[in-house]
């Protein structure tokens, strides 16, 4: 499922812009035209679109099934037959709903057509599986030739078919996978003209659908998933197997939708339970671990071209949806990997990144409650196109704004779109009373058109605009083809002035080395209104150099730019820098210098003891001339001192122990009646300097003071 110009990767080129920038952004849609048709009478009244491709030419391509023999219009009816219980259709208009061709597939039992896809050169590749009966299924029946291009009985129950047709309806080749039971669900054919294919399998399979033999055989009594690679004649290249590790009987996987690159196949899908992903290659396994309910969850998986590595595996829980039947549609952007399917009963849509070993959820948004997203695809600047089907009322802005839509009928069918950071752009309806519709399809032509296809029921307005446009369902399930495009709008023209000197890179890629005025460059949907920027480049090579002037007040001496050292004022003095200015030209600067003060140098010569602190709060213990210390002269400028220590001696520390009686008077002149160990004393040394004395006394006793009273006879000698 991945049509040539919505699904095959594409580079990208970003370029800076000097004076703007513009972005992309995808416009608003409105209504062109439908096709629809299905049986009034006979069959099972079941005719559906399940997919669409559209090719260089916005051609448009459809495959469905159908219940009865239907009619598309060419003027006049051609009528479809029909051959059993569910034959497939494939259809082509141009992009103007004229008819091209139509053609056949079926035999008597239940046939179904998945998925469709279209290469460079116009040619249609499709698949899809057909039932083993008696007189065969055939492959282009009912088309421009009553004679069917190939009559296939094959052995199987299902089988698993791809077809190449050319641009002008005929058929090239039918290709089978025989054997057991095979339902190929998905098909993309890369830039090389590689055919894949996805989907699932039970019993043993030949995915050779040539003279040699590739038997694989399904783990246990469950679905394994395959990926199947054809050249462009149909030739076997390679088929890789995923299933449950041991061959658990519970563990189902199959893919649901693929798409590819030059390099790179990438698969979503559905499984439960543990499975590896790893391909024949990888040395260490590619294990998820999802959902063991009957739902399931979903997978993502990027596989190389040679089928031997298995880069990435990815799992998406459902949160309550159906798996199984939701994990329908994958798209590769320029920046990443885009799914759709259900979660918990609302449509999501999910941005992967797209690493060569790894992968990341860049965002998931998720639509209101009673939503299926059932195909996606990405336009050129990475905007999500989705549809599918919807009921009751239903929020399509998946962020804080609300842009909702209400059902008319049970189910109608959205087509939305949302921005490469996943924000809302528009959301459309088809739909009407008493239907039960879904959109199953989407695709993208050149020129901004929307082709999708579905079915639906009753009476349906297929006009999401103003406008009606009713089809009634000629049975109770009809197929429709529809396309839109985005609003046409009228470019916005701006110019570009630049001034540059050298080599000038402008947005179309182009260097420039002189003044011109007529290059113009186009940005699609540069402009802020989605259309067209058309850009014209007004430049001037080469461009003006740029002046200016320093103006400083600074102290003498001044060194500036140009590496001279001033000692006075001046404003003559000139300095040129090299390609300094904002345009790549020189800038030439000036020099308007004011000498407001001189820096002043000083010594400060000291003869001092040791130890000895200075202004600059240091303590010195000897002779030191190299100390400097700054201060701020009256003039603000500098004083620097630099100091010219002489130690001339040292401050003496002694201490002066005695045992005395109280009261005691020491050399400090005070008197002491106890002990003392802190009394301090400083005298001055030999040398000049402090002799810093602590006392260390104890008493030992006190003077006692008593009198002798005495009356005596003169003389008295007394003791």
């Amino acid at each position: 499922m991945n049509a040539f110009f919505s699904r095959t990767a594409r580079v990208f080129l970003a370029i800076n812009l000097f004076s703007f920038s513009f972005f992309s952004y995808a416009q608003d849609a409105e209504y062109e035209w439908v096709e629809t048709t299905g049986v009034s009478s006979g069959g099972s009244n079941n005719e559906q679109t399940h997919d669409v491709a559209v090719d260089g030419n916005n051609n448009v391509y459809a495959i469905g099934n159908k219940g009865g023999a239907i009619n598309f219009w060419n003027g006049n009816f051609i009528s479809n037959t029909h051959k059993g219980q569910s034959d497939i259709w494939i259809t082509k208009f141009d992009e103007n709903q004229i008819f091209q061709w139509t053609t056949n597939i079926g035999g008597s039992g239940i046939d179904d057509g998945y998925s469709i896809d279209v290469d460079a050169a116009g040619n249609i590749y499709v698949t899809g599986q057909f039932q083993r009966t008696t007189g065969g299924c055939e492959f282009g029946y009912a088309g421009f030739s009553s004679t069917p291009f190939a009559t296939i009985n094959s052995s199987g129950n299902n089988i698993g078919f791809v077809a190449k047709i050319n641009t002008t309806g005929t058929w090239q080749w039918v290709k089978t996978f025989e054997g057991g039971t095979c339902f190929p669900y998905s098909i993309s054919v890369d830039p090389n003209g590689n055919v894949y294919t996805t989907g699932r399998f039970t019993g043993t399979v030949d995915f050779d659908p040539g003279a040699g033999t590739n038997n694989l055989t399904n783990s246990g009594y469950s679905n394994d998933a395959f990926i199947s690679k054809l050249d462009n004649n149909g030739n076997h290249i390679w088929t890789s197997q995923f299933g449950a590790p041991g061959g658990s009987n519970f563990n189902d996987v199959m893919g649901r939708s693929i798409t590819s690159d030059a390099s790179h196949v990438y698969v979503k899908g559905y499984f439960k339970g543990t499975v590896d992903f790893k391909s024949s290659g990888d040395f260490s396994s590619k294990n998820l671990t999802g959902s063991t309910s009957y739902f399931g969850d979903y997978f993502v998986i990027k596989v190389d071209n040679g089928g031997t590595s298995t880069k990435w595996a990815h799992h998406i829980s459902r949160s309550g949806a159906n798996a199984y039947t939701q994990g329908r549609s994958i798209a590769l952007g320029s920046d990443g990997v885009y799914v759709t399917g259900e979660q918990g009963s609302q449509a999501f849509v999910a941005k992967l990144s797209n690493g060569n070993f790894s992968t990341s959820q860049t965002w998931l948004k998720n639509y209101g409650s009673n939503s299926q997203g059932q195909a996606l695809t990405v336009d050129g600047s990475n905007n999500v196109f989705i549809t599918g089907n919807f009921g009751g009322t239903v929020d399509f802005d998946p962020n804080s704004g609300t842009q909702s839509l209400s059902a008319a009928g049970t189910k109608d069918v959205f087509i939305s779109c949302l921005d490469l950071n996943g924000n809302y752009v528009f959301a459309k309806q088809l739909g009407g009373t008493s239907t039960n519709n879904n959109g199953m399809g989407i695709q993208l032509g050149t020129n901004g058109e929307i082709y999708s296809g579905g079915w639906f029921t009753n009476t349906t307005d297929f006009d999401p605009g103003t406008g009606v446009e009713n089809r009634t369902s000629e049975g109770s399930r009809d197929l429709y083809i529809h396309k839109m495009h985005e609003k046409s709008c009228s470019p916005v023209y701006g110019t570009d002035t630049q001034a540059a000197c050298g080599s000038f890179l402008w947005i179309d890629g182009n260097s420039y080395t002189s003044s011109n005025n007529t290059a113009t460059h186009t940005i699609p949907g540069g402009a802020i209104n989605g259309c067209d920027s058309i850009v014209t480049l007004d430049l001037t090579m080469p461009g003006p150099n740029a002046s200016g002037i320093d103006t400083r007040t600074e102290c003498a001496p001044f060194t500036w730019i140009d590496g001279n050292t001033y000692n006075s004022d001046n404003n003559t003095a000139t300095h040129t820098i090299t390609g300094g200015a904002a345009n790549g030209c020189d800038s030439i600067v000036t020099l308007d210098l004011t000498i407001d003060g001189t820096v002043d140098n000083t010594t400060d010569t000291r003869t001092e003891c040791a130890p000895f602190t200075w202004i600059d709060g240091n303590t010195y213990n000897s002779d030191n001339n190299t100390a400097t210390h700054t201060l701020t002269n009256q003039a603000g400028c500098d004083s620097i001192v630099t100091l010219n220590l002489t130690i001339d001696g040292t401050v003496d520390n002694t201490t002066d122990t005695r045992t005395e009686c109280a009261p005691f008077t020491w050399i400090d002149g005070n008197t002491y009646n106890s002990d003392e160990n802190a009394a301090t004393f400083t005298l001055t040394n030999q040398a000049g300097c402090d002799s810093i004395v602590t006392l260390n006394l104890t008493i030992d006793g006190t003077v006692d003071n008593t009198t002798d009273t005495r009356t005596e006879c003169a003389p008295f000698t007394w003791i």
